[in-house]
């Protein structure tokens, strides 16, 4: 398993966790267990994701990322575990911090204050038909 692919690593879902995401992901057209997982992650595919390589090999057919990422954050969110075990998940913490810092993120009050965070560079460059919203 890569834990650079940050979704997917070993702090943010166990493989118990993640063969079911894989289940209803394949419309239930096969059943993965913790163990197909677990030897997906230690076999080390020789190029690209492991749970790629599993997916394929098991349904003949590629594994929809998107799809998967849903059903684990769906996970996340549907069981709603104590917020100790929740706040030791990489992901969690994550989106967390994302949530502070968009809380944080008030719209500027004047054209001024805009123009300023424009030209800050912070947000990439400005193009020229970007206006403050009225």
């Amino acid at each position: 398993m890569r834990d650079d692919y940050l979704p997917f690593g070993r702090p943010n879902f166990s493989d118990e966790e993640i063969a079911r995401a894989l289940t209803r992901v394949s419309e239930a057209r096969y059943t993965f267990d913790s163990a197909d997982v677990a030897r997906a992650r230690h076999a080390k595919a020789k190029s690209g994701n492991p749970l790629n390589t599993l997916y394929e090999t098991k349904l003949a057919y590629l594994l929809n990322k998107v799809a998967l990422l849903h059903e684990l954050c769906s996970t996340l969110i549907a069981n709603g575990t104590s917020a100790k075990e929740a706040d030791n998940r990489p992901v969690v913490r994550l989106l967390l911090r994302a949530i502070e810092l968009a809380a944080m993120n008030h719209q500027p009050v004047t054209t001024d204050l805009w123009e300023h965070n424009q030209e800050s560079g912070y947000f990439g460059p400005l193009l020229p038909t970007s206006s403050p919203r009225e």
